[in-house]
Order: C-alpha cells, then structure tokens, then sequence
C-alpha cells in the first residue's frame, strides 16, 4: 500500500513537471517561472524514486534550457553507464553532447539505441538526434541516410491523417473579407511579430535584436494568438488560419487589441519594443495587423533548399507542411511565400523580407538596419556570431554569443535532395 501510495504521488510530481516544462515553450513570457517550478517538481519525484531514468532525462532537458549545463550533464551520466541507457536520456544527453566535446560518444550510444529498440516510435526521435550529430560531424551520407530512416518513420506516424496540404489551402483562399476589415483605433508600435516559414533563422534574427535595452525578446508566445483570435470571436482552422475575418467590427478588434496589448506590456517590463516569434504568426497577419495596426512585421527568408533540408534533419514536423518528404516540403514552402505575397497585396501591410544569408554575414549592418525601421536608437555593443563545431574541448556559454547555422549547407548534400533542387534550382540559376 505505501509503495503504490509512493509511486501515486510521484507519478503526480512527474506529470506536473512535463505540464511546467511545456509551458516553458508555450508561453516563454514566464518561461523562467515554468522553468522552476518544473525543477521543483521533477527533483521532487526524483528524490523518491531515482531509479527513474524518464524523470532525469525530463531534469536534464530543463537545466540545459535554462543554461545549466554541467548539472544537465551531471543528471544523466550514471544512466548513460548503464549497459542499455534509456532512449530519452540518450537523447537528452546528445543535445548537450557537442557543447561539452562529447559528440562521439553520443553518436555511438544513439546508434546502439537504434539498433536495439523494436519500436518505430521510440527509434524515429532517436534517428534524428543521430542525423543531426554525424552531420556536425562532416558524415554527409551517414547523416543523410539516418535523416531518411527517421522522416520514413515520422511519415507512417503522420502521413496517414488527413490534413489538406498548405499549397491546396493558398491556392484556393478567398481574401476578401480580410482587406476590407476596418483597423482597430487603439495603436501602439510595442509588437514586432517575426515570421518565416520553419528553421528560417527566426531566432537569430530575435537574439540580434534582444542586444537592445529597449527590446523585449519574448520567443515564442505560443497561446497569445488563439486568445487574439478567440477575442474576435473567430476560431483557428486546422492549418492554422483564423475564421470569420467578415464579422471583425471595428469595437471588437480593438477589445482584443487592447487585451493582447495588455499581455505584452506586462511581459515587456517597459521595453519600447517587444519580439514575438511563435509560427502561427505568419498565418494570421490579418488578425494581427487589424487588432494591432501599429505593430511592426519582419519576414525572415531563407534560401529554400537550406530551409527544407534543415526541416527535414528535425523531429518536429508539421501534419499541414508535410516537411517528412523532400518534394512535399519545398511545396509547402513554396504556397508559404505566396500566402506572403497575399499579404502584402490584399492587406497593405509593410512586410519586409529579412536575407537569413545577409544577416549572418553582416549582423552589424543588419541590425543597424533593423533598429532603423523599428524607431529605434542605434547601439555600438558588437555582437558574435557562433556556428554549431565539433571539438574536443568546445563548451559555448550561449548567454554570450548568437547561435547560427551554415549557410549554404544544401550544396553538401546535392546529390541526396534532387526534389529540393527540381523546385529551386541547383545555383546555377536564381531562386524562384
């Protein structure tokens, strides 16, 4: 009795902390908060059953969140002794492995793992982590050969629910209703909304922003856009575009105005500007520039071939971009941009486009730039740039440098996406 009492109660400490660490994704405005109490309650369980390699795998990921990586390490390593390590905590291990000059090691557990798990489910994730390693390694076909193992996998995972693709859904979306909506009167230039199609850079373009004292960098505000859209008594559809854009009055876009606004400032603590980078952003422009027509758009473009080779080396993957299948993906990608392009012409609202490329090659220029349109003071505090490396003795402090991927990384891998290169060329001609 006192052991199923015990094993009761840390299965509710357990589920607490998965419920915090969500949070930490989906409203980043109290991110550190979530963080917390998500600590609080996975040490909780852990005290009372430490023989739990899912709970240690679940405190691993927090603390590397959170910047703590030597305690994130610390956590897993007597699992990772075991003769068979759990999936997760292999995982959660991996993550961290190339910043603490562990990569070959996290390559060799992760392909043990795959070889000995009978699960489709539990190897897919496990796939993509050992994708992800031996490409910063330099093992293109290795990489590109596990990447295919893991998309084939996630695509009889999702492939059979019926999502209509985005490229059906731009194709025959009726604007209309959407230009003609009278903007709300509440204006305020606190939003900066960044959006992009997935792997664009949109956090790079937020950590080159946020070195501003007058700048929020607020991530991803993951439910700030369905309150919006349920303020204006409309719905989000399945591929993520809101209803009922006819029935937006005048007095109901600005009660959702004002509330979202009301929101931010909070979560703003008296920045000028505040960035928002939550993907559904990019799909309910509409919702965004009539309940809040002084905020400000950013469109991160990425050269597409880089994008949709990224999207594919990920776990995360979207039922409605279908990023599981080279060919699916640069379509999705492509309806993207038109939907864009709508827009801006339906819409008239100022959408500038972003060069991923020009910002990693020119963060200084850039930014100047992007403080420019923002109304915002120049700053003279350089900023660095670091790209993922494999070394024996790298240990990044990310609370110090930006984060940014290779561009280019496409040509690497030319001989394995033919799709990608059928859709956008091979450099030989420009971009469509």
């Amino acid at each position: 009795m006192a052991e199923d009492a015990t094993l009761v109660g840390v299965s509710r400490l357990f589920q607490a902390g998965l419920a915090s660490e969500q949070r930490i994704h989906r409203d980043s405005d109290r991110a550190s908060v979530h963080a917390e109490r998500a600590l609080v309650a996975l040490r909780a369980a852990h005290d009372r059953l430490p023989d739990r390699p899912d709970i240690a795998a679940s405190i691993a990921r927090v603390l590397d969140r959170v910047g703590r990586l030597d305690e994130g390490l610390a956590i897993v390593e007597p699992y990772l002794a075991t003769s068979k390590p759990w999936g997760p905590v292999i995982q959660a291990f991996a993550r961290m492995a190339p910043r603490c000059g562990q990569t070959e090691r996290a390559i060799d557990l992760l392909r043990r793992a795959v070889a000995d798990h009978p699960v489709d489910s539990k190897r897919e994730p496990l796939l993509y982590e050992l994708a992800v390693l031996l490409d910063l390694r330099g093992d293109i076909d290795g990489a590109f050969a596990a990447a295919v193992a893991a998309n084939r996998l996630t695509g009889h995972r999702l492939g059979g629910i019926a999502v209509r693709p985005l490229a059906d859904i731009v194709r025959q979306l009726d604007t209309r209703a959407w230009s003609t909506r009278p903007p709300a009167t509440m204006v305020s230039e606190l939003p900066v909304f960044v959006i992009g199609f997935g792997r664009s850079g949109k956090t790079v373009l937020e950590a080159l922003l946020a070195a501003h004292p007058d700048v929020a960098a607020l991530g991803e505000r993951r439910l700030a856009v369905p309150r919006l859209v349920r303020a204006l008594g409309s719905r989000m559809t399945a591929c993520g575009l809101p209803t009922g854009a006819d029935s937006w009055a005048a007095d109901r876009l600005t009660g959702a105005g004002r509330a979202f606004l009301a929101a931010l400032t909070a979560a703003a603590t008296g920045a000028r500007r505040a960035i928002d980078t939550a993907p559904e952003n990019g799909l309910v422009v509409p919702a965004l520039a009539a309940a809040l027509p002084g905020a400000r758009f950013l469109h991160l473009v990425r050269d597409p071939r880089d994008t949709c080779l990224d999207m594919f080396f990920h776990f995360q993957k979207s039922r409605l971009m279908r990023t599981w299948d080279l060919g699916e993906g640069a379509a999705a990608l492509g309806a993207y941009r038109r939907l864009m392009s709508l827009w801006r012409q339906r819409l008239g609202v100022t959408l500038p486009d972003v060069r991923y490329e020009r910002m990693v090659a020119d963060p200084e220029g850039m930014r100047r730039e992007l403080f420019h349109f923002l109304r915002l003071p120049p700053l003279d505090r350089p900023v660095r740039l670091h790209r993922p490396v494999v070394d024996p003795a790298a240990r990044v402090d990310r609370s110090t440098v930006i984060e940014a991927g290779h561009t280019g990384r496409w040509r690497r891998y030319a001989h394995h996406i033919g799709p990608l290169l059928e859709a956008f060329g091979d450099g030989e001609r420009p971009l469509p």
